[in-house]
């Protein structure tokens, strides 16, 4: 589990009264960041993520899930 310092920043142009004005800034150990780097590049061979997955995925968007769903449906009707 890993510890933040959390403080809340005021949004310009916002009352400052309102607890709605302010967002909350969490800063992480630059430490805990490092190794959280390390480990994931460590790891990251022996994931295996499925073949329909397009978030979090390097060169996958919502643009790529559409045209794979489009493929599907158009191979659907020439059938």
């Amino acid at each position: 589990m890993e510890k933040a310092n959390v403080f809340m920043l005021p949004q310009p142009g916002k009352d400052l009264k309102e607890i709605k004005s302010y967002r909350q800034v969490s800063l992480l150990s630059p430490v805990a960041k490092v190794l959280e780097r390390v480990i994931l590049e460590m790891i990251k061979p022996k994931i295996q993520s499925s073949s329909s997955q397009h978030a979090f995925k390097k060169a996958h968007s919502t643009t790529t899930a559409i045209i794979e769903v489009t493929n599907h449906i158009v191979g659907g009707l020439k059938m």
